[in-house]
């Protein structure tokens, strides 16, 4: 009787200790990290967004929307790389506790960019589920840091303990208004210096 509430004990402690936060965080990370690191090399070995043949000879109207997208992103060669060397980072950041949230916050943009061209392109269905899955993943571990990130945001967040007065509120439309409208020179000024060189 005693050996078998022992063993149970020890399969319910194996249990727990296998079950430990850390752990399921670290199965996701590598989970998620080994797939976004695949996708982002097939962006650099252009794997993705390659467009060829009859395609190309297809007037607009006729392409479907995963058509129209593939062609598309794979317009410019570039925009394939960067979306690929930063999923790579992000990627590659997943894997180390340290730099597990950073990883999770420049991947988090780019896949739900994804999610939403492949929900409204009708991108095909295994692509779609995929992205969202990863994206569930990588918020399940902002999820299971949740505590870590509320004292972050915290301390980031100042409290407001001046009234607006009518001597503040005079004081900033003072520094807003000029500063509004030299933004909007320099703005001006970078357009025109760019559209000779860009």
């Amino acid at each position: 009787m005693s050996q078998t509430v022992s063993s149970d004990k020890s399969i319910s402690h194996l249990v727990q200790s296998f079950f430990k936060k850390e752990r399921i965080e670290l199965a996701i990370s590598v989970y998620a990290g080994f797939y976004l690191l695949v996708y982002g090399s097939a962006k650099l070995m252009k794997g993705q967004f390659i467009f060829e043949g009859e395609m190309l000879e297809r007037p607009v109207g006729e392409l479907s929307g995963f058509e129209l997208t593939w062609v598309f992103f794979g317009h410019s060669v570039y925009y394939a790389y960067i979306i690929g060397i930063t999923q790579i980072i992000g990627a590659v950041l997943l894997f180390p506790r340290k730099t597990r949230l950073l990883g999770v916050f420049i991947l988090i943009p780019i896949l739900v960019n994804i999610v939403l061209v492949d929900v409204f392109y009708k991108i095909p269905h295994g692509a779609t589920v995929n992205a969202i899955f990863f994206l569930l993943c990588l918020l399940t571990i902002i999820w299971m840091n949740r505590e870590n990130l509320l004292t972050i945001f915290k301390m980031l967040l100042l409290e407001v303990t001046d009234s607006l007065s009518i001597k503040t509120l005079g004081i900033s439309l003072l520094i807003i208004i000029p500063g509004f409208a030299i933004l909007q020179l320099m703005n001006m000024l970078l357009n025109y210096l760019l559209k000779y060189v860009l």
